[in-house]
């Protein structure tokens, strides 16, 4: 039985507040009504099965080191003039104050009409859920919606960790949350979760997923905006990333993630697939990949021989944008998307393919880096990996429909792969540096159906093959003398390519960014901004580096979290700093749309002691 303790304080010109201590088990169906509000979790609240409790909106529900665990109904339905809030009884509160929401497998799923409206079950809409360790669903499959879900901390799954069950995470904002494992806005493993229209933005996983991490299970993530998060791998989303006891075999043969519609821009990872990293089998259709960054700090050689011998040994460093590992049951399939200013990989600056059968159709490939090769896609056979096996029988390599423009460091690589057939078919390539194919393995390539730029003084001018390299195959091509008409290829105009890839410069002064002693620090930054029309204005970005991981941990200013808007200011200053500490900084500029820019560099400072 649950224990209820209502009580009333009051101060001087100040109206009645009524507070309800609650604890216990709920064995009988319970309303939270607004009247009772703040609710104080003084010790774990369990919902027994086939029961339900209601939360009216605007309730308060405020945890010491406890949690609300559901194993009947919860009906936990605000409105968006009175959401209910569920956060900590701290005075100052912290991500990790309290425990869980935590629903069990028995608890009652969220069922659907048939035009896909909520008609009874476990639902949370119209909530915040802060300062925690976020909702842990095991083996349960609430319906999620409309709710604003921050600042919590957990081992794995910072806003959400779902183990089993088919949830509906829909039309949520999942922000500056973080984990000490994969996952830093959601984590998923096993069941069939679908993550829908979600805002998920700065957070922070020590492993894989800064946005999303799951493991081989099939998941959905679709309409979705996955911006400005951090990891180890998968800056945005990491599909197949085990968790402790798994190996990296498990479940690979039905790991088919549908990666569709999202907007997957400016999340960095510290080693692999700054945007997006996958293993198994994905369909990743219709997304904009843009602005993902890769942190690798080397000096480029652009040596072909060099090259080819490291692709036996490409562990880190690659895939900006996308980055696929190992496919079984058919080929990776990467259709429709637009692949655009992802930099900072050694190689593969857009999309970067490992022991992977791949379809890439229909894809508008530009101003991608890499620090060696594969500015636009770069597609290995690393021999030393460990992670997945081939097949053995691979059918193909297919690139098809796609627009390759100005990447730097080529627009397509191809190296180590052997006993598979490689063919570029219907695909106008341009590239930055005056390389458009590199053929580093022993696999002729059949690009007769390419379009080589009318820029271009010769065809074998922008191939680097078994002509430069007699150990190296050919790149077997013909003279196609007009671009293709690629209808189903994204269009993008190219003043819309300079303006998306137009940036601020790097941070002025010789110093690059000022550093003020004070109490707290604070820190002085100036840059100088976009030349013409169209800019509304300059977001500021600051994080604190955890050196021992190399982790990005969006922090509290006196200006508040990131993203600082300066308005149309050249210039910031930052306060409520902690001494002796390293921050990273970068400014992006947006328009009137809310659309953003590239970034500036990262800038790295460290305060000065009080």
């Amino acid at each position: 039985m649950i224990a209820l303790v209502v009580f009333a304080s009051s101060c001087f010109h100040a109206p009645l507040i009524a507070k309800t201590n609650v604890a216990g088990v709920i064995s009988g169906d319970a309303t939270w009504s607004s009247e009772n509000s703040p609710y104080i979790v003084t010790q774990n609240v369990e919902v027994a099965n086939r029961t339900t409790l209601t939360i009216e909106p605007g309730v308060e529900v405020r945890f010491a080191r406890f949690s609300l665990i559901v194993r009947g109904r919860i009906v936990a339905r605000g409105n968006g003039d009175l959401p209910i809030r569920f956060t900590s009884n701290e005075e100052t509160p912290n991500p990790g104050d309290w425990l869980f929401l935590q629903l069990m497998p028995e608890s009652a799923p969220a069922k659907f009409g048939e035009r896909g409206t909520f008609v009874g079950g476990c639902v949370f809409e119209h909530c915040i859920i802060e300062y925690g360790a976020g909702l842990n669903l095991v083996g349960a499959s609430p319906w999620i919606a409309r709710c604003t879900i921050q600042h919590n901390y957990s081992e794995e799954g910072g806003a959400i960790f779902s183990g089993g069950g088919s949830p509906v995470i829909q039309q949520n904002k999942i922000a500056y949350n973080r984990c000490n494992r994969d996952g830093g806005g959601i984590r998923t493993a096993n069941g069939h979760a679908k993550i829908l229209e979600n805002e998920i933005v700065y957070n922070t996983a020590r492993g894989r997923g800064g946005g999303i991490a799951t493991n081989y299970s099939p998941i959905t993530i679709r309409g979705n905006t996955i911006a400005h998060n951090w990891a180890h791998t998968g800056g945005g989303i990491a599909t197949g990333a085990p968790r402790l006891g798994e190996t990296s075999m498990t479940g690979k043969s039905h790991s088919k993630p549908l990666i569709e519609d999202n907007v997957i821009t400016h999340n960095m990872a510290r080693a692999i697939g700054g945007g997006i990293s996958v293993r198994g089998t994905p369909k990743i259709a219709g997304n904009q990949v843009s602005f993902n960054r890769i942190a690798y700090t080397g000096a480029a050689r652009r040596n072909h021989r060099a090259s080819r011998m490291d692709s036996t040994d490409r562990r880190k460093f690659t895939g900006a944008g996308i980055y696929v590992e190992g496919t079984y049951g058919g080929p990776a399939e990467i259709t429709r998307n637009t692949i655009i200013a992802n930099r900072g990989a050694k190689w593969g600056g857009g999309v970067f393919t490992d022991r992977a059968s791949l379809v890439f159709t229909d894809n508008y490939v530009a101003k991608n880096q890499s620090v060696e090769f594969g500015g636009g896609l770069s597609i290995v056979n690393r021999r030393s990996s460990r992670s997945f096996v081939s097949d053995g029988h691979g059918p193909s390599i297919i690139v098809s429909g796609t627009v390759f423009r100005e990447n730097d460091g080529g627009d397509i690589e191809v190296s180590g792969v052997g006993g598979q057939s490689i063919t570029i078919r219907q695909c106008n390539l341009y590239s930055a540096d005056g390389l458009s194919v590199l053929n580093h393995c022993v696999t002729p390539i059949d690009a007769k159906e390419a379009w080589w730029g009318s820029d271009s003084p010769s065809t074998d001018s922008r191939i680097y093959d078994g002509s430069d390299d007699q150990s190296l195959g050919r790149v077997i091509h013909s003279g196609q003398p007009s671009p293709y008409s690629l209808e189903r290829a994204p269009k993008t105009s190219d003043a819309t390519l300079v303006r998306m890839t137009a940036r601020p410069t790097e941070f002025r002064s010789a110093q690059g960014i000022f550093q003020v002693q004070g109490a707290p620090p604070s820190i002085s930054a100036v840059w100088k901004g976009i030349d013409g029309d169209g800019v509304a204005g300059y977001r500021l970005h600051i994080a604190e580096v955890i050196p021992t991981y190399h982790e990005r941990i969006v922090v509290e200013t006196d200006k508040g979290y990131s993203p600082i808007d300066c308005g149309m200011a050249l210039a910031a200053k930052i306060g409520g700093l902690k001494p002796k500490t390293q921050y990273e900084i970068s400014v992006w500029a947006y328009d009137a749309e809310g659309s953003e820019s590239l970034s500036t560099d990262p800038m790295l400072v460290t305060t000065k002691p009080n």
